[in-house]
């Protein structure tokens, strides 16, 4: 999955945490460098969840990323503007497309591996498992509360049902 503002819904979370538990390798490719920081924050509160279910994380340090695009297995890419997060689902106007054809997702994974090589890092899981201090982790669980209430509130001003 590669995602700017990555805020996985509680179903989503349980999919990816039922696909680990199954043996399926996950990796996230997010935003370590943001245009906006309290939505890279939010995502960050998400890590220990993460890795606690073996997922990899991979940031962009040095760039703002503004993709959008996951991937199952070489067989199936979906490329768009659709973050997961509340925003997409409910309120933007969001647009994908899905691609089932073995030779193009092998093509596409190979172009993003020569991208992710020189540009994302690996996020190390003993920073978020254990050594985050009792102000960070707050900080964290600050911003994933005020991202979503924000979220919520666009939502009720803005929704497609209105």
């Amino acid at each position: 999955i590669i995602c700017s503002y990555f805020l996985p819904s509680f179903r989503l979370l349980s999919l990816l945490k039922a696909a680990s538990r199954r043996g399926i390798a996950i990796n996230l490719y997010l935003q370590g460098k943001s245009d906006i920081p309290i939505v890279r924050n939010a995502t960050r509160f998400f890590y220990r969840i993460f890795f606690q279910h073996r997922m990899k994380i991979f940031e962009f340090p040095d760039r703002v990323l503004h993709g959008k695009l996951w991937m199952v297995d070489d067989r199936v890419v979906s490329l768009g503007s659709f973050n997961f997060n509340h925003l997409s689902e409910y309120t933007s106007v969001e647009t994908n497309i899905e691609i089932a054809h073995e030779d193009f997702c092998k093509k596409v994974r190979e172009e993003l591996e020569a991208i992710f090589r020189q540009y994302a890092e690996p996020v190390p899981q003993e920073i978020y498992q254990k050594k985050l201090r009792v102000y960070q982790r707050f900080r964290l669980w600050a911003s994933y509360t005020i991202t979503t209430l924000l979220m919520k509130l666009a939502f009720a001003f803005t929704s497609k049902s209105s």
